[in-house]
């Protein structure tokens, strides 16, 4: 943030800002553009038979995280928004776990997360699938923006064992 010392550039005789006498004002700095906020609810989802379980869902392949597994989430401010649709009727809310936010380059996720209980785990579709906490952190990374909901889950199963 001082004053260029172009004396001492190396680089002097080809620089185009002390030629033009323009090097105090550079480099140029581009203006950040607002992140785009989005309000969305994470479902962490178990299994009744067998509460080790918890549903993930696959991202598509193409957009923010492409083809990394996640736990389903949805923009919106309804609690069942991030629950698969042909799970509604078997899931019940038990509670809602703390708030997270997690910063992209150019989006902000304001998370708010529920746990649920699904009493019967019909077929779904290929995106979701019923893992194990232990399955979960050996084989399905999980994105960093998820990570305190990872840590929630870990410390539900711990406390319930």
């Amino acid at each position: 943030n001082a004053a260029p010392r172009c004396s001492a550039c190396p680089l002097l005789n080809e620089c185009e800002g002390a030629r033009c006498g323009t090097a105090a004002d550079l480099p140029t700095r581009i203006k950040k553009t607002r992140r785009r906020i989005e309000e969305r609810n994470v479902a962490l989802i178990l299994w009744d038979g067998d509460p080790s379980k918890v549903l993930l869902r696959k991202r598509g392949d193409v957009g923010l995280l492409a083809g990394m597994w996640e736990f389903p989430n949805a923009i919106g401010a309804d609690v069942f928004s991030a629950v698969p649709e042909e799970l509604t009727e078997q899931c019940e809310f038990l509670r809602e776990l703390p708030p997270a936010k997690h910063l992209f380059s150019h989006i902000e996720w304001q998370m708010r997360g529920n746990l649920f209980l699904c009493r019967q785990p019909l077929s779904l579709s290929e995106e979701y699938r019923w893992v194990t906490f232990t399955e979960l952190k050996e084989n399905y990374p999980i994105p960093g923006a998820f990570q305190f909901y990872k840590a929630q889950l870990d410390g539900f199963l711990h406390k319930e064992s």
